[in-house]
């Protein structure tokens, strides 16, 4: 019921249904859920991993999320910046340079970038994901 309401709470601030998602590890809660939404009368589609993995705006919310969770996966890492508007990506030379600041100290491209001097795009998706894990 709590998540039923959260929804209708956001439609009616405005957000459209198809802009609102709910994301579940396993299908078991999943199909409980979309039921009752449901009879709720709130529209469900639900996506499986494969097909949410291949929409780009679902993959780079799951690199993300893999960020918040690990800090050290670099390959997350990567992922968040790399899906970032082309204005705002980090340049070939700007990746470089954390590959290599993180690899000869043995640390992660986070805390490479938390160390500070690497480029401000780079820095921002830090930021991001700090204010995420706060939230």
């Amino acid at each position: 019921a709590l998540i039923a309401k959260l929804v209708q709470s956001f439609h009616t601030d405005g957000a459209p249904f198809d802009h609102i998602a709910i994301l579940f590890r396993t299908n078991a809660p999943a199909r409980s859920l979309e039921e009752y939404l449901q009879k709720e009368s709130i529209p469900v589609s639900r996506l499986t991993a494969p097909e949410a993995s291949a929409r780009t705006c679902c993959a780079a919310l799951l690199s993300l999320l893999r960020l918040v969770s690990d800090e050290n996966d670099n390959a997350a890492f990567l992922a968040v910046l790399c899906a970032a508007p082309d204005r705002s990506r980090p340049r070939a030379d700007d990746l470089s340079a954390l590959e290599k600041e993180a690899s000869s100290r043995s640390i992660s491209f986070w805390d490479a970038v938390g160390d500070g001097g690497l480029a401000l795009e780079i820095s921002t998706a830090r930021l991001l994901v700090n204010k995420l894990q706060t939230a």
